[in-house]
Formats: C-alpha cells, structure tokens, sequence
C-alpha cells in the first residue's frame, strides 16, 4: 500500500500579487471621502436649486422629488418653431453622490418622438454624455435639451425608426412628432 503524502494547503498565488485586505482605517476614511462628497454635492445641488427657484425661468423648471436635491423632476415647454411647441414634457433628473464632477442621468418621462430619445426616454446628450466640465449647471442640460428638441443629432440616434424617418421623410417626421406632442404632451 501507497504511503500518501500529506501536504499542508497552501493558498493560490495570484498573478497580481497576494490577495490585500483593506486595513478598516482605509475603508473608514474612503466612506469619510464618499460621505463628504455627497455633502459638497447635495450643497451644491440645494444652492442651484434655490437660485432658480427664485429667479425661475420661462421654458422650464426643476424641483427636487421629497426634497431629495439627487432625485428631482423637471419640465420643459416645446421650443417654438419645432413639432413639440405645443407640449410641455416631465422629465426625471438624478445628480450623482460626486456632482459636478459627474453628469446626471435625465430621462424624459413624458413619451417624445426624437430620433435621440428613445421610447423609455433615455437620452442621448453630447453635454451630459461626453461634454460634461465642472462648470456645467442644470441650466446647461435645460439649454442643451431645447437645443436637441430644435435640432436632432442624428450621430447620436438611438430612436432608429426617427432617425429614419427624420432623414428620408422631414414631413412626415414632423407629423409623427406633432401627433405624439399632442396625444402625450399636451396639457
């Protein structure tokens, strides 16, 4: 009979180096870090907030959801001289815990027929996708919203049937946008 060797279990060496354990002093001050830039964040968030609220403007405004500054709701009129001038559109904005350093997710929860906004309203938005600086406010988004709404960005289309219909039928585009404008946007 075979003796059998007995090792003692050695634990797997990685590519990288032996597996770190993070000394709790590291994650303690990583949650510090977290937790003051939420703080930054959120008091940036509430001082913008407050300076539109009391200088509101005339197409579009933002409010904070259970005044939660991270989660807020937005409208914008249709710009006039485009097919959504006759609807007012809601929007949901979240602020990421870094803001400004980030952008925020906006979606429009009011159905719009863009070629770059899809049909569960995600957008694509140069500014908020691969534009976004510190210096950028929620005016930005506002003003670069209007702007898409006026001008479609068909380098960035994610509504493909828009898209298409944009580029090969501008009438009929136009007809389709209006007819949602009313049936979805309109008070």
């Amino acid at each position: 009979m075979k003796k059998l060797l007995k090792f003692k279990s050695m634990p797997l060496i990685r590519k990288d180096g032996p597996a770190k354990e993070k000394d709790s002093n590291q994650t303690d001050i990583e949650a510090l870090d977290r937790h003051m830039f939420m703080q930054k964040a959120r008091t940036r968030l509430k001082k913008e907030l407050e300076t539109i609220a009391k200088d509101p403007f005339e197409t579009w405004s933002i409010g904070p959801v259970a005044d939660d500054p991270f989660h807020c709701q937005g409208t914008l009129l249709g710009p006039p001289g485009s097919p959504y001038s006759e609807g007012l559109f809601f929007l949901y904005i979240r602020f990421p815990a870094d803001y400004p350093f980030s952008a925020p997710c906006v979606y429009f929860t009011t159905r719009i027929y863009h070629p770059n906004i899809s049909l569960n309203g995600t957008i694509t938005l140069e500014l908020i996708k691969d534009n976004w600086s510190v210096g950028c406010k929620i005016p930005s988004i506002f003003v670069a919203l209007n702007q898409l709404l006026l001008e479609p960005n068909l380098a960035t289309a994610i509504n493909r049937e828009a898209e298409n219909k944009y580029k090969t039928d501008r009438l009929q585009y136009h007809q389709m946008a209006i007819e949602w404008t009313r049936s979805y946007a309109s008070g």
